[in-house]
């Protein structure tokens, strides 16, 4: 790749500086009745980090794929979640128990995000915190330097309390950070 030349996946959108600070979003959604945002699809992660053992509340994108719930993220707090661990999950107004696991096959997370585009189209750039230089879908070897290259990331979420069940896939697209 020559220097002028930019990856077919980057990280981040361009015009993302409108967006509400994840405070506002945190607040939002640890309502009982958080409203539009819970609708689309976001959800709280309560968790304590491994290494300092302090306590994090951060706002992420929930996916289904094949009627699993998933997170697609390439934040550092990923790392918190290899080999598995206990969390909660505050989704559409509910705080429940979860079990979360990183996907740590770089060819199923990239196949998955490959399908997440797919399914959601011109929302995925938003919904996945993508920029996608390509006029085509991107292909599987473009998603899989993506995932050397950022970190791109999938976490397995299993539900251990009962709650709102995972979205569908055919939920409407919506503005999320992941």
């Amino acid at each position: 790749m020559s220097p002028t030349d930019r990856p077919v996946i980057e990280l981040g959108r361009p015009g993302d500086e409108g967006l509400p600070d994840n405070e506002a979003v945190i607040a939002a959604l640890s309502s009982p009745a958080p409203g539009p945002m819970a609708q689309r699809l976001l959800l709280l992660l309560h968790f304590t980090g491994r290494r300092t053992g302090r306590a994090f509340t951060i706002p992420v994108g929930a996916h289904t794929l094949d009627d699993q719930l998933v997170l697609a993220t390439s934040g550092t707090w990923r790392h918190n979640f290899a080999g598995g661990a206990d969390a909660e999950i505050t989704w559409q107004g509910a705080r429940q128990a979860a079990r979360l696991e990183l996907v740590t096959e770089p060819v199923r997370v990239a196949n998955s995000y490959l399908r997440l585009i797919r399914l959601y189209g011109p929302a995925a750039q938003r919904r996945l915190d993508l920029t996608i230089n390509s006029d085509g879908p991107p292909t599987t070897a473009d998603l899989r330097d993506a995932v050397e290259r950022y970190g791109l990331s999938l976490i397995d979420v299993r539900l251990l309390a009962p709650g709102p069940s995972a979205p569908t896939e055919s939920a409407a697209p919506e503005r999320t950070r992941a």
